[in-house]
C-alpha cells in the first residue's frame, strides 16, 4: 500500500501547542518531545483544531490519544480500538475536537467516535457504504460532510457522507472513478467552501470537484503532474487560505504547487525538489508558510517555506536509517509530528 497523505485542516484557536501563533512558524526545528508507542509503527496522525490532542493510528489496531499541549510532557490520554486497520484508513477530526472518524477493523466501515472523555471512547455511529477498502478521509471547512476514499470493487470510490448530526450521518452521495486508475489514495477539501482534491494510485493527474451539492459533484479542474514527475500522484494538501494545493507522487522527487484561487482555472506555481522519491505525505503549517514533505523512499523530512505560491526546500530532519512514513504539522501552533519505521513519534518546533 502507498504512503499516507497526512491532511490537516486548518482553525485558529486562542491558544496553540507548539509555538506562538502570532509570530507565525519559521524553519528552525527543534526537538521537543518523543512518543513511545510500545513497539507499534505509526501510519498516520491528525490534530484536534485546537493543536492540543493528538491521535496517532497504530499498526497494531490502535488509535492512540495524546495530549500534546506540552510537548515536552505529551501525555496519553486515551484509545480507540479499531482491530485490523490500523495500516488503511486515514482520520479526521469533527470541528469541536470532541469527535473523531476512524476507519475500523474491516476495513470498509468508518466509526465516528465520542471522544469527549478521551478515557473512555464511545462510538455514536458508524458508515458503511460501497467502499469495501478505505484507504483516507477528510473533513468539510463547515463539518458536515465526510469525504471517503477508496475501493468499491474495481471502482475507485469516494463516498460522501453528511454528518451533520453525528449520531445519525447518511449516505448523501458519491465519485465513481473518482481517478484516473488504481485506487482513491489521498482527498483533502479545501478550508474554504466545499471544494475536494482527489488523487490516487497509478494516476498522474489530481481531480478538483466542487462538492456544494455532495449529491451532485461537479469536476472543476484536472492537475496534470510534469513528465518528470508523472507517475502515481497520492498526496494533495491546502494550505489554510485555501488559495494553494500542493501535490506530489510516488515516482517523482517533485512537489508542486497549484494557485486555485479559481479552481475550475489552476495555475502552477512551479515545482521544488522535496524528499526523495515516493513522496507519501504532504502537509501546510497554519499559516501556509510553510510545507513539509515525508517519503517512503528515503529517511528525509524536508521543510519547504512557502513565499507568493512559489516553494524553497529550506531544511530537513533525518530520520535516521528508517524509511520516513509521515510528516503533519498540528492543526493550529508550529508542532510538527513526524515518524518513520522506529516505534517512536517526534515533536518538533518550527520556530523563527
Amino acid at each position: 500500500m502507498a504512503g499516507v497523505a497526512v491532511i490537516v485542516t486548518i482553525i485558529m484557536p486562542r491558544l496553540t501547542a507548539g509555538g506562538s501563533q502570532k509570530s507565525g512558524c519559521g524553519v528552525r526545528l527543534t526537538e521537543v518531545g518523543v512518543i513511545d508507542t510500545g513497539g507499534a509503527r505509526v501510519y498516520d496522525a491528525v490534530t484536534a483544531p485546537d493543536g492540543r490532542l493528538l491521535a496517532l493510528r497504530r499498526n497494531d489496531g490502535v488509535v492512540s490519544l495524546w495530549n500534546v499541549a506540552e510537548p515536552a510532557r505529551a501525555v496519553e490520554v486515551g484509545e480507540l480500538y479499531v482491530a485490523g486497520a490500523g495500516v488503511v484508513g486515514g482520520m479526521a477530526f469533527g470541528r469541536d475536537g470532541r469527535t473523531l472518524a476512524a476507519v475500523t477493523g474491516d476495513v470498509a466501515t468508518v466509526a465516528w467516535w465520542d471522544i469527549s472523555d478521551p478515557a473512555a471512547p464511545v462510538v455514536s455511529s458508524t458508515m458503511a457504504g460501497r467502499i469495501t477498502i478505505v484507504y483516507t478521509m477528510a473533513l468539510s471547512a463547515d463539518g458536515r460532510i465526510l469525504a471517503i476514499g477508496g475501493l468499491a470493487g474495481a471502482v475507485k470510490a469516494v463516498e460522501f457522507w453528511d454528518v451533520t448530526d453525528p449520531s445519525r450521518p447518511f449516505r448523501a452521495g458519491a465519485l465513481e472513478d473518482a481517478v484516473q486508475d488504481g485506487t482513491v489514495d489521498s482527498v483533502a477539501f479545501s478550508p474554504v467552501g466545499r471544494v475536494l482534491a482527489v488523487a490516487g494510485r497509478l494516476g498522474d493527474s489530481a481531480g478538483l470537484w466542487d462538492v456544494t451539492d455532495p449529491a451532485r459533484p461537479v469536476r472543476r479542474s484536472t492537475l496534470v503532474g510534469r513528465p518528470a514527475n508523472l507517475g502515481d500522484m497520492v498526496a494533495v494538501a491546502f494550505s489554510s487560505d485555501g488559495r494553494t494545493l500542493a501535490t506530489a507522487g510516488r515516482f517523482g522527487d517533485e512537489v508542486t504547487l497549484w494557485d486555485v484561487t479559481d479552481p475550475a482555472r489552476p495555475r502552477r506555481h512551479g515545482s521544488v525538489v522535496g524528499s526523495t522519491a515516493d513522496i507519501a505525505s504532504l502537509a501546510f503549517s497554519f499559516d501556509g508558510r510553510l510545507l513539509a514533505s515525508a517519503s517512503n523512499g528515503s529517511d528525509e523530512i524536508v521543510l519547504m517555506t512557502i513565499e507568493k505560491g512559489v516553494a524553497s526546500r529550506a531544511s530537513s530532519i533525518d530520520t535516521g536509517e528508517q524509511e520516513a512514513d509521515f510528516a503533519a504539522f498540528a492543526a493550529a501552533g508550529c508542532l510538527l509530528v513526524t515518524a518513520n519505521a522506529d516505534p517512536v513519534v517526534r515533536l518538533w518546533t518550527a520556530s523563527r
